[in-house]
């Protein structure tokens, strides 16, 4: 299963901070709803702010990615 085909069916679904559900996403959702999907067990995190805080909110994404 390719994770980017999986990713895809969640256009359309609006942005909402600290999202993980089908009705809204953040950045770090996408990539941990997406994982998921695939069976890939994903560590989540949600200890990140509305305020701009790129370090932590890319170091989520990026302990999933390779």
């Amino acid at each position: 299963m390719n994770i980017v085909d999986v990713a895809r069916k969640y256009l359309g679904v609006k942005f909402q901070h600290q999202g993980r559900t089908d009705r809204g996403l953040d950045c770090l959702g996408l990539v941990v709803r997406a994982a998921t999907d695939c069976g890939i067990v994903c560590n989540d995190r949600t200890d990140y702010s509305h305020r701009l805080d790129k370090d932590t909110l890319l170091n989520g994404i990026l302990q999933h990615c390779v």
